[in-house]
């Protein structure tokens, strides 16, 4: 008898507060939806509760009620005539699929609730915990009234994109940006995901050892006319100079103005991945971040700025 393997990550409920407009317009999905041949967005058909715990520590005589549900898991579902092995997601294809769902619409969907379910004759027979613990185990969304979910809309958008996204064939630049969108996408401070998306551009973007901050101001804003999405410059350049604050030791420049700090974000944010998401999707796009010669031409910087101001921050 073959058995079927699910490896899962559960989107759970209850860690943002968005409004109910939200919820009713861009509803989450409720139903299985295919991406690809092995893999599928939707409600498994075990007991949720059951693999929760599973995923979780056990404690001594702790049992506290939980407050929170699910609304579908990300699936990788295979069958295999001998007894599988307790590894999850061993060829990464989940992983990609979850980097791949952050670009698209990011959520706190993460490694803290994976698993491997082995199942036999429709039985569910044992649940082998992934990853749940280190990097990885949690991701967080940049506002607390943020959409925690993906809509059909979204999934239709990353089946269009999950079988473009070959990472080998990508850029060595647009390969480096992901790794830092992704960092980003795991860490819970302002501070640190500024850092990450900064870098990220900077992995696209930069060209030489001087001029860094104009470098960055200049080239993000014609990345942004590019995909035409308004990026001022001085909202380029003080989101710089608050990367810039957290990572030479100054004060934090956005304690005094939180709001305005987590708008920018926001609004690189999307610059990042709308941009990764068109270098998945085109490679004519892509090669625009091929060669430093390609970069300088796509991105032209004013005669103004020639000057060789090393490492200005």
């Amino acid at each position: 008898m073959s058995f079927t393997c699910y490896d899962i990550v559960v989107q759970t409920t209850g860690t943002t507060q968005t409004p109910l407009r939200i919820f009713q317009s861009q509803p989450p999905i409720t139903e299985r939806v295919e991406l690809s041949s092995n893999l599928w967005i939707g409600p498994i058909p075990y007991e949720i509760d059951i693999v929760l715990s599973a995923c979780e520590p056990r404690g001594l005589n702790y049992n506290p009620s939980r407050q929170y549900g699910y609304r579908y898991c990300f699936v990788r579902e295979f069958e295999t005539e001998t007894y599988p092995s307790y590894q999850w997601d061993e060829d990464r294809e989940l992983q990609r699929l979850i980097l791949l769902s952050r670009l698209v619409h990011p959520t706190t969907a993460s490694n803290h609730y994976s698993a491997r379910l082995i199942c036999k004759g429709g039985e569910l027979e044992k649940i082998i915990p992934g990853p749940t613990q280190g990097f990885g185990a949690h991701a967080w969304v940049p506002t607390d009234d943020w959409r925690d979910w993906l809509t059909l809309e979204d999934i239709a958008s990353l089946r269009e994109l999950l079988p473009k996204f070959i990472f080998t064939e990508l850029p060595v630049r647009i390969r480096r940006a992901l790794h830092h969108f992704n960092y980003s996408q795991v860490s819970n401070s302002l501070d640190q995901r500024i850092a990450f998306v900064v870098t990220a551009f900077e992995s696209m973007l930069k060209t030489a050892r001087y001029d860094l901050s104009m470098q960055f101001k200049k080239r993000v804003v014609l990345l942004g006319a590019l995909l035409q999405i308004d990026i001022s410059e001085s909202m380029a350049e003080q989101f710089y100079d608050d990367r810039s604050g957290y990572l030479h030791g100054s004060s934090s420049g956005w304690v005094n103005r939180e709001q305005d700090a987590i708008h920018a974000y926001g609004r690189m944010e999307e610059l990042l991945r709308k941009s990764l998401i068109r270098a998945v999707a085109e490679p004519t796009f892509a090669a625009f971040f091929l060669t430093d010669a390609n970069i300088t031409a796509q991105f032209q910087l004013s005669k103004n700025h020639t000057g060789r101001k090393a490492y200005n921050h």
